[in-house]
């Protein structure tokens, strides 16, 4: 029941489109009882997700904050807060949980990907070059960087290498 409730949650963020699909998804989301806890934890980064995108980065820190109370290990949320520091222009904190994430998997290129996927959508595109190539450095077959870097060459006007990447 749960599962199908949080899958509700993603379509109809999807049909909706922004920002009605976040609102939309936040509310199916608050309905769901969940009792496995890897499921609540994907529901916090999905909601975190939705209010990123949404530009509501109180609410994203609020719901990331709850993942991580399932999962104060957790990689993806980690992520994310490193993400959100560093698109709000604060090095120390985004130093401080990169190297939370890097003490836990010393090769998770994510943490750089999910960071320059931030950046892009904050329309900082040369500096999200920078990072997923750092995340390529990582792990050079990561299908998620590979596109993101393509995608992101494209808005700097580097067809050339973009096509190279994609």
């Amino acid at each position: 029941e749960a599962i199908a409730q949080y899958t509700a949650a993603r379509v109809a963020a999807r049909r909706a489109g922004w920002p009605q699909g976040e609102s939309a998804a936040l509310n199916n989301l608050g309905n769901v009882e969940f009792d496995d806890g890897q499921l609540v934890e994907a529901a916090y980064h999905f909601a975190s997700a939705l209010a990123i995108d949404a530009g509501k980065r109180p609410e994203a820190r609020e719901l990331i904050q709850k993942a991580l109370s399932v999962n104060e290990s957790s990689l993806e949320a980690r992520s994310l807060l490193a993400g959100l520091a560093y698109v709000e222009d604060k090095p120390v904190e985004f130093k401080a949980e990169a190297d939370r994430v890097l003490a836990i998997a010393p090769r998770y290129g994510e943490l750089y990907r999910v960071t320059g996927e931030l950046l892009a959508r904050n329309y900082r595109f040369e500096e999200a070059v920078v990072l997923s190539r750092k995340a390529l450095e990582i792990d050079p077959n990561d299908a998620l960087t590979l596109s993101a870097l393509g995608v992101q060459l494209l808005r700097t006007g580097d067809e050339s290498e973009a096509r190279q990447v994609l």
